[in-house]
């Protein structure tokens, strides 16, 4: 490229081809110098701060405003969105043996981005791994993605959780202004059986938990801390129970008759 302040040394000469042109052509290496993020190497006239720059061999910034926005490292490491501190929102690490990768995708309106596990693998999974005791949160509503994964806020709200064997069960866990944990056909989603609801009193939910701290097994009508609707079974104890203040204990000993102990220690035969 010829610059717009060369002149020929020959007297008389046709210097047209030698005037400065707006769409240069190039051929061969065209060397620029590295630069900084305050000085790039290649900047623009209105804005001396904002372009490219090579702050080290082999790798590559753009930069706005005289800070790095993005960077390629030498191994291919991508640093995205970076602030004035030099910290970025997203950071992509390449692996030598490559073979699956994490696609994003837009969407148009009334559609759902994606992200997306591709590659050569025919079953990619797609892993999300907070840092140390951190959490994987998921505002809104997740659905259910695969036959083996998780759903939640399908047709009642909550998660459904399957398993990748050949049993046909799986695990709702579903709020409808209580918690219910069901058993789900996993061909057909299926209704099985209620194993356990928290805050509710329906008749026949295997065990119900109400918001005040009851208990009632196989029961609707939970009256007290405990309610059981049906026969209880008791293991015959070894030895009684020692005595604990403020509590009383019923027992069935050895010999198969049932037993209570007061808070003094006083044991009482209940069987007639």
């Amino acid at each position: 490229m010829t610059s717009p302040y060369h002149s020929s040394p020959f007297a008389n000469a046709d210097v047209s081809a030698l005037a400065p042109r707006r769409d240069p052509a190039f051929s061969g290496v065209v060397t620029m110098p590295p630069g900084s993020p305050a000085f790039p190497g290649i900047a623009f006239a209105n804005d001396a701060d904002t372009g490219v720059c090579s702050p080290a061999v082999n790798e590559l910034s753009l930069v706005t405003a005289g800070k790095t926005r993005a960077h390629i490292a030498a191994d291919g490491t991508t640093r995205l969105g970076t602030n004035a501190s030099g910290v970025e929102a997203l950071r992509v690490v390449p692996v030598s043996t490559m073979a699956n990768r994490l696609d994003a995708q837009g969407a148009a309106s009334g559609a759902s981005p994606a992200l997306a596990a591709q590659g050569t693998d025919a079953n990619i999974d797609l892993t999300l791994a907070p840092k140390g005791q951190g959490m994987v949160s998921a505002g809104g509503s997740l659905r259910r993605v695969a036959a083996n994964r998780f759903i939640a806020n399908g047709a009642a709200s909550g998660v459904h959780f399957n398993d990748a064997g050949t049993t046909d069960d799986m695990l709702w866990v579903l709020h409808n202004g209580y918690m219910t944990l069901q058993r789900r056909r996993k061909s057909d989603s299926a209704y099985l059986s209620t194993v356990m609801t928290i805050d509710s009193a329906t008749a026949g939910d295997a065990l119900v938990i109400t918001g005040p701290g009851h208990v009632g097994v196989g029961a609707g009508n939970i009256n007290e801390r405990l309610t059981v609707q049906g026969v209880m079974s008791l293991a015959h104890a070894a030895a009684a129970p020692a005595a604990t203040a403020g509590f009383g204990k019923l027992y069935v000993k050895t010999d198969g008759l049932l037993y209570f102990k007061n808070a003094t220690g006083t044991e009482t035969c209940l069987t007639p």
